[in-house]
């Protein structure tokens, strides 16, 4: 269904109201009642055309082979709760596409078989019982930090939901709906570094692993935080998207006195300064 509101109507501005939506023209895309996020650029008929082919497709994708499992894997950018079947025909496969059903997006639903999942890197040393099936929660591997686990393991699809969102946000996380509703109940700011991605795209997993030594320093710090980055040209739309107002967001550039070595005492500062100037909450 295709629908139009005129924000200036007073027959839709309960709908514009109710789908938060303030300003025009926006794209907005609706799920069983439910405001969908679908991308940085959510606002761009590009985005909506994948995003529509992202929910036209299966529940939960089958792949067939260890070549298949570690290309989807290397392409996804959000996290992937993945199937390990012994045996697709035991009623723990209902369990499992109906939670695909239900929790899609913001996760990403694909399955194996027992054999295919054991033979791939990634699952070799797995304590994958044989004639048993698992699911894995899978979070993107550049958001992975050195020392963090690549992925955790279950074969209770009972709680498949709750085990899910446990474990579906690494320490240094992609902002999504999930995250962003996570931050928020939690009661923690978002500290969001941003960076062209473009010109420093290679330098990433370096920023992930810098952010996790200074966990490791200042273990206080993810208590009253939660930590992100961005593309600096895509920041303004996406946090635009969750209802953030610009002037909530602290944007910390990762800056070259920063890279070389200083990270943990440069965001430090960052941080400072967003408590003295008010931007920040000095409790979480």
């Amino acid at each position: 269904f295709v629908g139009l509101i005129d924000l200036k109507d007073d027959t839709t501005k309960g709908a514009a109201k109710k789908g938060h939506i303030r300003k025009g023209p926006q794209i907005k895309c609706f799920r069983r009642g439910k405001l969908l996020n679908f991308g940085p650029n959510s606002g761009d008929a590009r985005s909506l055309v994948d995003f529509m082919r992202f929910l036209s497709a299966p529940v939960s994708r089958v792949l067939p082979s260890e070549a298949a499992l570690n290309k989807f894997l290397h392409e996804v950018h959000e996290t992937v709760v993945l199937g390990i079947f012994a045996d697709s025909t035991r009623p723990t496969h209902n369990a499992w596409m109906k939670a695909a059903e239900e929790l899609r997006p913001p996760f990403r639903f694909a399955e194996v078989g027992l054999d295919t999942a054991k033979a791939s890197k990634l699952f070799a040393d797995a304590p994958l019982v044989e004639a048993k099936n698992h699911f894995a929660v899978v979070p993107p591997a550049k958001w992975v930090a050195k020392g963090e686990a690549p992925y955790v393991l279950s074969s209770e699809f009972k709680q498949i939901k709750d085990f899910v969102y446990a474990h579906a946000l690494t320490r240094v996380a992609p902002m999504t709906s999930y995250a962003h509703m996570q931050y928020k109940s939690e009661g923690r700011a978002l500290v969001s570094l941003s960076f062209s991605q473009k010109r420093l795209g290679k330098m990433f997993k370096y920023i992930v692993n810098r952010l996790h030594k200074l966990f490791a320093e200042e273990p206080e710090l993810t208590a009253r935080y939660a930590f992100t980055i961005v593309d600096r040209e895509k920041a303004a739309p996406m946090f635009a998207d969750f209802g953030v107002p610009s002037d909530k967001v602290h944007l910390p550039p990762p800056h070259a006195a920063m890279l070389s070595g200083g990270l943990s005492g440069g965001l430090k500062g960052s941080l400072s300064s967003g408590l003295s100037s008010g931007l920040l909450p000095t409790e979480s």
